[in-house]
């Protein structure tokens, strides 16, 4: 079967800002940190912003994990990375079809930028002594809610 493709368009990404430490206390066991990665606690906060030009959006996203930290210092990774991507939606009346517009920038554009986070961080984390990380799945529903509310 051949794919349609989407009326939404990623133009390009950009990362704007990248970070990444390994965190490892001597005597903690590799092996059990590993298995708490996926519980990593991190924020994550979005933004959809107008462009120059009238016909595309800009999604920004930032994910940081150095920011939940406690005074504690925890073996394991911590990241930052800022990201902005610049999309447009053709074909459609954004007037007459506001629906859909909010279909495509909330369902389609704000989890390819997740996306291309996610395998920044995991590229970054490629070599780390506690083997690749791969950011969980996030809620986006929940997500989109408590940003509407913000």
């Amino acid at each position: 079967m051949k794919a349609k493709f989407s009326n939404l368009k990623l133009h390009s990404y950009f990362v704007l800002k990248s970070r990444f430490a390994t965190n490892f206390e001597s005597g903690d066991k590799i092996k059990i940190i590993k298995g708490k990665l996926h519980d990593k606690l991190f924020d994550i906060n979005f933004d959809i912003l107008d462009s120059n030009d009238i016909n595309k959006f800009i999604i920004k996203l930032t994910l940081d994990s150095f920011s939940t930290k406690e005074k504690k210092k925890e073996s394991g990774y911590d990241f930052l990375i800022s990201l902005r991507g610049v999309f447009s939606i053709t074909d459609i009346d954004i007037g007459e079809d506001g629906d859909l517009e909010n279909q495509y920038i909330y369902y389609s554009a704000l989890p390819m930028m997740i996306s291309i986070a996610r395998s920044h961080i995991s590229m970054m984390s490629n070599n780390g002594i506690f083997g690749t990380y791969t950011l969980p799945a996030i809620d986006l529903p929940n997500l989109i809610e408590r940003w509407a509310e913000e």
